[in-house]
């Protein structure tokens, strides 16, 4: 009479221990690449702080669209987006955000009047 693999309880055993083990490294190996991107994040924004530590001000590359605003406000939001690790190849451009909300608002109130005049 054979037995199968599957039969024999000590080979059952090791197949599966041998599994959680695979499984386990490569979940090691996982967080080691996590860990090591982190550190090198963590390197190039103590980098950036040092620079900036040093008192030396990022210069403002050619390129950046700054839409009119003063240049003071651009050398502040340079020297804290550099504070917290960016260089200035991360800064695409800076432009005031369009607040549209009490607008919106009277719009959609009206509406909704409107269809509730509709409705009646």
């Amino acid at each position: 009479m054979q037995q199968t693999v599957a039969s024999v309880p000590l080979i059952n055993m090791v197949i599966t221990i041998a599994i959680v083990c695979v499984v386990l490294y490569g979940l090691r190996v996982l967080r080691g690449r996590k860990v090591l991107a982190r550190e090198a994040i963590e390197g190039k924004k103590q980098a950036a702080t040092a620079t900036a530590s040093q008192g030396e001000m990022p210069v403002r590359p050619a390129a950046l669209s700054t839409a009119g605003i003063p240049s003071e406000t651009v050398a502040v939001i340079i020297a804290a987006v550099s504070a917290y690790g960016f260089g200035m190849a991360d800064i695409k451009a800076i432009r005031p955000v369009l607040q549209d909300g009490w607008r919106e608002a009277g719009r959609l109130e009206c509406m909704k009047h409107l269809s509730l005049h509709k409705a009646r």
